[in-house]
This record gives structure tokens, C-alpha cells and sequence, in this order.
């Protein structure tokens, strides 16, 4: 069962992974984050990217990949997180804008 939920959850892992390591690199993503959370954040995605980059000229075995499985997972949960709060974050929005607008 878990190797089916994981087959199946790999690749939107691997793109929120992705998407993470490209965005904290953003000035104006950066800004919403703590200084410390930011270096930590730029770091990882400075080694899946050399991580990346070295298997795939080198040896792009995939039995190579799986200490990095944790920085994806890492990654891809922080992604999760900013949709989550830029989600409620706009319902709130929304909620206040709507019941503004019916009172008078």
C-alpha cells in the first residue's frame, strides 16, 4: 500500500520540490520568510540543484537519488505550507471584502 501511495504522490512531489528551490531565489517570496528559514531554504535547494546536475552528467542511477528524497520531501511540504497560508490568506481577504460590503 505505501509504495502504491508513493508511486502515485512522486511526481507532484518532485514538481512542489522543484517549485520550492525556484522560488525561494525570488526576492518577493523571500521576503514572507525568516532570515534564517530563507539561508536554509536557498541551501537545500543549492544542493538538489548541484545534486541534480552532477547525476545527470555523471551517473543518473537512480539508487543515488534516494538521500535526496528527504530534501524533496522537505521541500515539496515547505511548498505545501506557502499554498496553504496564500490560501487562507485570500479567503480571509475575500470573507472581509464580502461581509464589508454588506454592511452599511
Amino acid at each position: 500500500t505505501s509504495h502504491a501511495v508513493m508511486a502515485i504522490l512522486h511526481w507532484p512531489l518532485v514538481i512542489l520540490a522543484v517549485l520550492a528551490a525556484i522560488l525561494v531565489w525570488i526576492p518577493s517570496f523571500g521576503e514572507r520568510i525568516g532570515r534564517t528559514a530563507l539561508f536554509s531554504l536557498r541551501a537545500l535547494s543549492m544542493v538538489l540543484l548541484y545534486y541534480v546536475l552532477l547525476h545527470m552528467v555523471g551517473a543518473p542511477f537512480p539508487r543515488y537519488g534516494i538521500p535526496l528524497r528527504p530534501a524533496i520531501y522537505g521541500l515539496a511540504l515547505f511548498m505545501l505550507y506557502q499554498c496553504y497560508g496564500y490560501f487562507l490568506a485570500h479567503r480571509a481577504g475575500n470573507q472581509l471584502s464580502t461581509s464589508g460590503g454588506l454592511r452599511r
